[in-house]
């Protein structure tokens, strides 16, 4: 599908034509994806949340819920490898198609809105996105995730490609963390014996802390920032796109 209308599979150029010629598609596409990103973001706050009490009594739901690395280590002392890879796997392969198809429909306008409001995090999407134009599928393999995903929607790589390269980079990733585990069995243990007797003390700093974190995201997000930004399928001023490298190659080389 070509999301700029070119029939050309390159980047979009998302801001490029009149807000009430956005096509219908995409509003509705857009809100669904942002919808299933939500979900997503809930599942893994929850997990996060309880994860006190889910290490203790459901370790492969933590997992599920939110598989980042400590969760993994902690779970991999009680939950045999086969089961905690595919939880794991499939957890973090979710997001990536979400934010492939977000990246065919908006371009580079969603990353000029992110680093806007996130400076710190903005600095190192575009630092990847300069190592993303010069190798595309190496980065996709070595740094599986949401911005990879985005940045391969945003130049047409095939979606097939990214999913492999992504299941890869994170199934080496999973290895790296069950080894780690074994090495480290016996802190993690040690870990696991404390969290269990003090589940409920723990329980409640982890509510608080999140509720901070809930409180300072939100006055980040209703910060205002002067970037142009085509989101929910709406655009608020048009946003020039970004050359591609090939043929900034080639005008360089003319």
């Amino acid at each position: 599908m070509d999301p700029a209308g070119t029939g050309q599979p390159g980047r979009a150029a998302p801001g490029a034509v009149d807000a009430a010629a956005t096509p219908w598609w995409r509003r509705g596409a857009t809100r669904r994806l942002l919808g299933v990103l939500v979900l997503l973001a809930v599942a893994g706050g929850v997990g996060d949340t309880a994860s006190p009490v889910l290490i203790v009594h459901t370790p492969l739901l933590l997992v599920a819920l939110n598989p980042r690395a400590r969760n993994v280590l902690l779970a991999s002392r009680s939950v045999g490898a086969p089961p905690l890879v595919v939880v794991a796997l499939i957890r973090r392969l979710v997001g990536v198609p979400v934010f492939y198809r977000l990246g065919r429909i908006h371009g580079d306008a969603s990353l000029a809105w992110f680093e806007g409001r996130f400076p710190r995090s903005g600095r190192w999407a575009r630092w990847v996105e300069r190592r993303f134009d010069r190798a595309a599928a190496p980065v996709v393999f070595l740094l599986p995730g949401a911005l990879t995903a985005y940045l391969a929607g945003s130049t047409g790589m095939h979606e097939a490609l990214v999913l492999l390269l992504s299941a890869l980079g994170i199934a080496v990733r999973l290895a790296a963390l069950l080894a780690a585990g074994v090495a480290l069995s016996g802190v993690l243990s040690g870990l696991l014996a404390f969290i269990a007797a003090h589940q409920v003390p723990l329980l409640a700093i982890s509510i608080a802390v999140s509720a901070v974190y809930a409180l300072r995201y939100r006055r980040v997000l209703r910060r205002r920032v002067p970037v142009p930004v085509e989101l929910a399928g709406r655009v608020v001023a048009p946003v020039a796109p970004r050359p591609d490298r090939h043929s900034a190659e080639s005008s360089r080389t003319s």
